[in-house]
Order: structure tokens, then C-alpha cells, then sequence
């Protein structure tokens, strides 16, 4: 059971890595929209495809169950800059949308743009947990391997 659950949560925050990776990858042949990751790497492809490749290559080391500690922390530190930033954002008064997951036109609507942050936030914040609960395993795992 232990083994399903942690196999879910590798596949769940994977998951989300992928279809990052995936969005944003659609839309690195366009022009810099006004969003966060815009603002963050400006019209430099080779930055985009960067952060294209480290999402998806960080959802494939997930995935692989290789060097779980290292994973682990790896995405909870990729989630917290992330998250960090989307919180900076939030306290300004025009926030700008992420971009986390694509530039999608209609979030540029008034209203849906501190929405859109908020979500950003949670689905953040939920694999940040997972990514402390894969670690918490992990350690525990090798705790009982060693005695």
C-alpha cells in the first residue's frame, strides 16, 4: 500500500512538471506575453527551452525513483522559488498572470488574474507536501535498511 501511495504521489507531482513543461513549451515560438515567466526570462528561447527541459527532465527524475532524497528536494525547491515569486507578485497591485501553465489570453481578464495566481499557489503548495512526504519516506525507508 505504502509503495502505491508514494507511487502516486511521484506520478502526481510529475504530472504537473510535464504539463508545465508541456504548456510552456507551446508557446516558446511566440512573442514574450506580459507574464511572470516572461518577465523572468524575456524573449530569450534558449532560457525557455531551458525551463522547458528542466521541468520535464525533473518530472522524468521523479518518476525514476532514482535518488528519491534528491529529487525530492529538488522539486521542493523548484516549487518554493516558485511559489515565492507568484507571492511577490500577488502583493503588487496589478498582478501580472504566471504563465506556470501557458499564457492563456482570457486570464488576462479583470478579476481572473489574482484567481489564476491563487490556484498557482495551491498546486504548488500540494507538491511541495508531496515532495516532503516522498523525502519523510525515503528517509524512513533507509532508517529501517540500516539497523
Amino acid at each position: 500500500m505504502r509503495r502505491t501511495i508514494l507511487l502516486g504521489l511521484r506520478l502526481a507531482i510529475a504530472g504537473v512538471l510535464f504539463w508545465a513543461a508541456f504548456q510552456k513549451g507551446l508557446e516558446i515560438g511566440r512573442p514574450a506575453g506580459d507574464t511572470l515567466v516572461g518577465a523572468w526570462l524575456g524573449s530569450a528561447a534558449y532560457l525557455r527551452y531551458a525551463l522547458v527541459l528542466g521541468e520535464a527532465v525533473l518530472g522524468a527524475w521523479i518518476i525514476s525513483g532514482l535518488y528519491t532524497h534528491l529529487s525530492a528536494v529538488a522539486s521542493l525547491f523548484v516549487f518554493g522559488l516558485f511559489t515565492g515569486l507568484i507571492a511577490f507578485e500577488l502583493s503588487t497591485a496589478q498582478p501580472r498572470p504566471c504563465g506556470c501553465f501557458g499564457d492563456d489570453r482570457r486570464i488576462y481578464e479583470e478579476g481572473r488574474v489574482r484567481k489564476e495566481l491563487m490556484r498557482s499557489v495551491v498546486v504548488n503548495t500540494l507538491c511541495m507536501t508531496g515532495s516532503v512526504i516522498l523525502f519523510r519516506f525515503q528517509a524512513a525507508k533507509e532508517q529501517r535498511t540500516t539497523i
